[in-house]
């Protein structure tokens, strides 16, 4: 093809000449295309995938949440059953019996707690209560709580504090759990008769807490992954039990306080060595504040008087059991099953104190609290929820419905506690239905 162009000649390119970069362009773009639709399937799918995985971990958290109340309810019996039994049991052969219970049914009630403890950090539902107490409340509380453990295998436990004693900032339940769990664990994995020792002290980086065992010891390779969830050592003893949560649970519990914990062993006979470090700021100058003390070994007021106590479960074995112990300390006690007998109840006998379970089969347990309130003639009562719904939100603050919300099982210690530490408070002026004046608990 030849055109004339301004008296000149210009020499046009043949469209057979544009036929090899036409199709190289053609291939070009049917591979863009087909990448383009390869990418938004993996990306759908992926989408998909994630969809699954929230649907099973939202299904996941429900069944840890049944799961919780199924095993909590009759927990909640065979607690108050030990209780009963503990105070009517003579000779030695059933204390050792009694005791043995106490410690399984102990153990069954770490396990639902590890699990659903877990589980709640993996949603984000945990919110530290950060608190001033002094140090040794920690360490002795973890010490105690492990003993029914320790004492079973005639294992001492040696605490070492610094001195003057320390304040610290921390949340208290919490770190006394990241304590027990790793003293359960020492113990758990050293003979019997041995010794763990706890150590704590305060330097220019951290405080330090290290718990030290003269067990089994730790393999090189498995130092970090016991902290990994549901991951349990390889014990030639076979003394590993559970379900592998307590180092993750520490871990996590320590990450939320800012801090880190490591594992240390020179290999199998040779112990093992857990460090927490929680950074400087947990130490805390002066005394505790008084609103971040525990009492935790204050028992029963010897000078109680007797009261008027409604309990109201629809489990029959738990009402019964709690009913007995509160009448063997001179308590007037009636029991309801519903919440339309716990408000007839409550309006023949007055109670000054309802103990009541918030999951009924007729009404929640929140309405009946309100109506409670508002049915009382005179003084109004007041009441204690206990539920076995862990992942329930605990209603605090000036519209609480309740003084104080206790997760079963509840030992008839921290239950006489409480009691006392409410009808200190019985007579005190309240606000308007719905509004009750908090106790200190």
């Amino acid at each position: 093809m030849v055109i004339s162009l301004a008296g000149g000649l210009l020499m046009t390119p043949s469209l057979q000449e544009y036929k090899p970069l036409a199709a190289r362009f053609i291939f070009m773009c049917v591979i863009m295309v087909w990448v383009l639709e390869t990418l938004a399937r993996d990306r759908l799918a992926k989408e998909q995938a994630i969809g699954e995985l929230r649907r099973s971990d939202k299904r996941k958290s429900k069944f840890l949440s049944v799961l919780s109340h199924e095993l909590r309810n009759p927990l909640a019996a065979l607690s108050s059953g030990v209780d009963l039994l503990k105070r009517q049991t003579r000779g030695a052969t059933e204390q050792a019996t009694v005791q043995t219970f106490e410690r399984q049914i102990n153990h069954m009630k770490r396990l639902v707690d590890d699990l659903l403890e877990v589980a709640r950090i993996d949603q984000g539902k945990i919110e530290l209560q950060w608190a001033e107490v002094p140090l040794y409340s920690l360490t002795s509380d973890a010490v105690a709580m492990s003993m029914a453990l320790t004492a079973a295998k005639k294992q001492s436990v040696q605490v070492v504090l610094p001195t003057p004693a320390l304040t610290v900032r921390v949340d208290a339940t919490r770190i006394t759990q990241v304590l027990c769990n790793l003293i359960h664990n020492a113990s758990k994995f050293s003979p019997e008769g041995s010794q763990i020792e706890l150590t704590v002290r305060p330097d220019a980086q951290a405080l330090v807490f290290v718990v030290k065992d003269h067990g089994y010891g730790i393999p090189a390779d498995q130092l970090e992954q016991i902290f990994t969830t549901y991951v349990q050592l390889d014990d030639p003893a076979k003394a590993s039990t559970g379900l592998g949560l307590g180092l993750s649970l520490v871990r996590r519990l320590i990450e939320l306080h800012g801090g880190v914990v490591k594992a240390r062993s020179d290999g199998r006979g040779h112990g093992s060595e857990f460090e927490v470090r929680l950074p400087p700021s947990c130490v805390v100058t002066g005394p505790a504040a008084k609103d971040g003390l525990a009492n935790t070994s204050a028992g029963a007021d010897p000078a109680l008087q007797a009261l008027s106590i409604l309990v109201v479960d629809d489990h029959q074995a738990v009402a019964n059991a709690v009913a007995a112990l509160l009448k063997m300390d001179g308590h007037r006690v009636v029991t309801a099953g519903n919440g339309a007998d716990a408000l007839k109840a409550a309006a023949s006998h007055a109670p000054d104190i309802v103990i009541l379970d918030v999951s009924l089969p007729d009404m929640n347990g929140h309405a009946v609290a309100q109506e409670l309130r508002q049915n009382a003639i005179g003084r109004v009562p007041q009441i204690i929820a206990m539920t076995g719904w862990a992942t329930e939100p605990v209603r605090e603050g000036p519209d609480s419905a309740f003084e104080a919300y206790l997760l079963k099982p509840v030992s008839y210690e921290v239950l006489n506690r409480t009691i006392s530490e409410l009808s200190l408070t019985a007579s005190a002026p309240r606000g308007k239905a719905g509004s009750p004046a908090r106790a200190p608990i």
